[in-house]
């Protein structure tokens, strides 16, 4: 399941923007999805907002996801990395 969180992401918001009226429910939700989008924003903006805990939580998860999107989208394309090389610290 982890591996489709990245696919159900975009539908997720979509479908929250088109039930709010029916509900005051889907207003709080679609607020606190657009919040944790706007953190995630607010920690690519500003890197120094990635030490606050509240920032650097919707961040990672975000990061990952579209780390896991980006893997499935090139292993689709049929590029593949042989050999991983750690990053310099």
């Amino acid at each position: 399941m982890r591996w489709l969180t990245p696919w159900f992401l975009l539908p997720l918001l979509l479908v929250n923007i088109a039930v709010v009226p029916q509900h005051v429910i889907y207003e709080i939700s679609l607020a606190l999805q657009l919040l944790l989008y706007a953190l995630v924003a607010i920690g690519v903006i500003w890197q120094q907002a990635r030490n606050c805990q509240v920032v650097r939580i919707p961040y990672f998860f975000f990061m990952a996801n579209l780390a896991v999107m980006h893997a499935a989208l090139d292993l689709v394309r049929g590029r593949s990395i042989v050999a991983w090389v750690p990053s310099e610290r």
